[in-house]
């Protein structure tokens, strides 16, 4: 590849390649044509003689399983495996894809064009910039309807057939590398909750599916709060108060527990020694465990600094880093089969409260060298998610940047 500062062209080019790129509206390149509307009745969850795939919207944006098929209809919107396909109606209007053969329902349509590569198109049509230039055109966040002429008015910029070939095949690539990334951190995820739900007791039993070798006794039942050696929720600064914020102390808000990995290492505000001295806020030490208790109910994380927090969580200090990593195994367990959906006060918000938290009772062993075993087990497991967590979010990076220098 090679490096351009040419206006006409992309940052960055294949070799061999100087031309200066074209620019159009898309109306004036491509063709559209809508699907058709079939009637739940006469769709079949399995193929029959002169059936064809009927594809709706949920198998480009879910990749069910619940296939359908219909009678062979004449004149109707036949789309080929490698054929872009634009989502019209819905919550997910303007959503663009490929890959399924078949007729589409009346809720999309096809862009079909002489002059531009397939998957050259389709990577175009994928960009950020696309599909906001739809949504401001459309004056809805949501996008409930797109029309042929908001389409027809994007504008593209192209070169000839050979550099848009190179150009697709090779996001094309790049999105098949990301979608193997994707399938491991997925599959890891639904293999870190099936050993969750099976290396601790549920349904009233207190032994466990599935445990390591040499253990044989019963677990047992224990409140949160006799397992930690503090515990409360915390407190906010008043916020109309400049003295209080901008300050050393970490402080942990309902933002930075959403968008952790299950571990915090710095938080988005701070607030002084002064903001902390006028309000319920305490300085929760590192290796803690902080709980949501509202918005993100149930969501936790393991402080790596310490930290006071809101009044939006319950904050757990152990003595023993074994006990902390089992208590937040046992509650990670908590949050996929939904047990704190009884203890939920509903209102204007869903939430908890710490006395709640602190009464709340999980089943744990009374070996401490198997909860050992459990939790090194489980935080293995967890590093790993997190590392292909880590290379897919590369993935993606690399992919934004490349779209933003590969095309004009």
């Amino acid at each position: 590849m090679v490096i351009n500062m040419n206006n006409n062209t992309p940052k960055i080019r294949f070799k061999g390649f100087n031309d200066a790129w074209e620019q159009c509206k898309l109306g004036e390149v491509v063709n559209f044509k809508q699907g058709i509307q079939v009637d739940l009745e006469k769709q079949y969850s399995n193929p029959f003689k002169d059936s064809i795939r009927f594809i709706r919207i949920v198998d480009y944006t879910q990749n069910t399983n619940d296939k359908r098929y219909i009678k062979k209809v004449d004149n109707a919107n036949y789309v080929n495996i490698d054929d872009v396909v634009m989502v019209r109606y819905g919550a997910t209007a303007g959503f663009v894809s490929y890959g399924i053969k078949g007729i589409i329902a009346n809720n999309m349509f096809t862009i079909n064009a002489e002059k531009l590569n397939k998957k050259y198109l389709y990577t175009y049509l994928k960009m950020d910039k696309i599909y906001k230039q739809l949504n401001l055109s459309n004056g809805s966040s949501a996008m409930p309807a797109l029309n042929f002429g908001i389409v027809k008015d994007i504008i593209i910029s192209y070169s000839n057939e050979s550099e848009q070939s190179k150009i697709g095949l090779y996001f094309n690539k790049l999105d098949t590398l990301i979608t193997l990334h994707q399938r491991k951190y997925d599959k890891l995820v639904n293999v870190k909750q099936a050993m969750l739900e099976k290396m601790f007791p549920k349904n009233n039993s207190n032994i466990p599916e599935i445990r390591f070798k040499g253990f044989n006794d019963a677990w047992e039942q224990r409140k949160l709060e006799s397992l930690i050696i503090k515990g409360g929720s915390g407190g906010t600064p008043t916020s109309t108060n400049d003295k209080y914020y901008n300050g050393d102390i970490n402080f942990l808000g309902i933002s930075d527990i959403t968008n952790s990995d299950g571990n915090i290492y710095k938080t988005e505000k701070k607030i002084t020694q002064l903001g902390l001295n006028n309000s319920a806020a305490w300085i929760v030490p590192a290796d803690s465990i902080s709980l949501a208790m509202y918005a993100s109910v149930g969501k936790l994380a393991i402080l790596k600094v310490d930290s006071a927090t809101s009044q939006a969580f319950y904050n757990m200090v152990f003595d023993e880093k074994s006990t902390r990593d089992i208590v937040f195994h046992r509650l990670s367990l908590a949050n996929i089969i939904n047990e704190w959906d009884s203890l939920i006060s509903t209102g204007t918000q869903s939430n908890l409260n710490a006395d709640k938290v602190k009464k709340f009772e999980i089943i744990i062993s009374s070996n401490i060298n198997e909860n050992k075993k459990v939790s090194e087990f489980l935080n293995n497991l967890n590093n790993l998610i997190t590392l292909h967590q880590r290379k897919l979010d590369k993935l993606n990076n690399v992919k934004k940047s490349l779209l933003d220098k590969m095309f004009v």
